[in-house]
């Protein structure tokens, strides 16, 4: 995903334990409060892994994730979201994503990757430019 591309790259948690495995960029805090950190369209792609059903598990919270996540995301940037589809419903089914984020076609995983005999799945979407 990150092959070839210079540029910076940026961590957040909200356990600052965690920050030892961050970049020098890293933020403590919950993802939902990334907007208090980065400006609007400061990011070209987010991977969101291992959040929605570790700790986001109430689809009210996990919607106010993406709408953080869109609000710092530039208009046509790739949202990567990892996911365990044994741990809670598909996040497009629960509505997280309506107006704010489609599924991405120019993915060279397509709109989802899924690993043989694995739970996690990686869903593709792009920012909407609202």
């Amino acid at each position: 995903m990150f092959a070839g591309r210079n540029g910076s790259f940026t961590t957040m948690d909200v356990n600052p334990s965690m920050a030892v495995w961050g970049t020098a960029d890293h933020i403590v805090g919950p993802i939902q409060e990334i907007p208090r950190f980065r400006p609007p369209g400061s990011f070209d792609g987010v991977i969101l892994n291992g959040v929605l059903g570790y700790g986001v598990d109430d689809p009210a919270e996990m919607r106010r994730t993406v709408e953080a996540i869109h609000a710092v995301l530039k208009p046509g940037g790739l949202l990567a979201v990892g996911w365990n589809v044994d741990m809670h419903a598909d996040p497009g089914s629960l509505g997280l994503y309506g107006g704010l984020f489609a599924p991405c076609d120019t993915s060279p995983w397509g709109r989802r990757l899924t690993f043989d005999s694995e739970t996690h799945v990686y869903d593709f979407l792009t920012r909407s430019p609202n």
